[in-house]
């Protein structure tokens, strides 16, 4: 909790020095992505936790296979709740996020129609 408070605090910080080196910044159209993705990491987090103790109240968290198992559903449902959640929110860093990965596996984005499909979905061109 610590390490999240230095975190938030430094970013308060150099939002604020970025402020006043460009004498004002357009808060509502700076903040609302931020939070945004902050409320997103939230729930994502949330998820995960209960995702994690769901797993562990069925699988028990006796044995590294079980562990390894409930840590991986946990993580995965984690990751899948931010994904849905910074997909509705169509950033457009999003678009350049996708244009890199497209660079760096061609393939990928061309095998898979269900890939293409979410990446269409992600750009907001249904």
């Amino acid at each position: 909790m610590a390490t999240v408070g230095v975190q938030v605090l430094s970013m308060v910080a150099l939002v604020w020095i970025l402020h006043k080196r460009l004498k004002g910044l357009p808060w509502v159209a700076t903040g609302g992505p931020i939070l945004a993705l902050a409320v997103s990491s939230l729930l994502c987090g949330f998820a995960a936790q209960v995702s994690l103790d769901g797993c562990q109240l069925l699988l028990g968290s006796e044995g590294l296979l079980r562990q390894l198992v409930t840590l991986s559903v946990s993580t995965g449902v984690g990751l899948f709740v931010f994904i849905v959640l910074v997909v509705q929110l169509r950033l457009p860093e999003m678009n350049f996020f996708i244009e890199r990965l497209q660079q760096k596996l061609p393939s990928l984005a061309q095998q898979s129609i269900a890939t293409k499909r979410l990446l269409k979905m992600i750009r907001g061109r249904r």
